[in-house]
């Protein structure tokens, strides 16, 4: 009989480690996916507010080499000239929604623009740690801009 309350305690106690286990690698992932998603927000609403204040050196200070290669500091002025002329200067951005696609993370945020009555949707992308995230990408979509 005493062996099997010890077998049965076992067991339990080995279901209960199991459980902690699981709930442990949960909130790491939760923890890794708050992480990335606050510096998103931060380095999104960083882009943004360079591209009112015509800021390449602000603008692209999270891009990865790939993506400063793709945006050069003279094609940026022409690109964002453009932008302006259509839907206006960023006034604030929603979170809509992360997921991962491999190694990206594809942030995507609904934006207010000053003359975009629609809305803009926002998508950065990020690769690397989630420490130190840097944008592998980064689209404006909108009516206006499609124009």
């Amino acid at each position: 009989m005493r062996n099997k309350i010890t077998v049965l305690t076992m067991a339990v106690l080995l279901l209960l480690l199991a459980g902690l286990s699981g709930c442990a690698a949960q909130s790491s992932v939760a923890g890794k996916e708050a992480t990335i998603r606050n510096r998103a927000d931060q380095i999104t609403e960083n882009i943004l507010q360079a591209m009112n204040n015509a800021d390449y050196t602000r603008y692209s200070e999270s891009f990865d080499e790939p993506m400063k290669r793709a945006l050069p500091e003279e094609k940026f002025f022409e690109v964002n000239e453009a932008i302006k002329a259509k839907i206006g200067t960023y006034l604030t951005k929603e979170f809509v929604n992360m997921e991962t696609q491999g190694i990206y993370t594809i942030v995507l945020y609904k934006a207010r623009f000053s003359d975009e009555p629609e809305g803009v949707i926002v998508r950065s992308v990020f690769s690397g740690p989630a420490e130190n995230i840097y944008v592998s990408g980064f689209w404006l979509d909108s009516p206006n801009l499609r124009k």
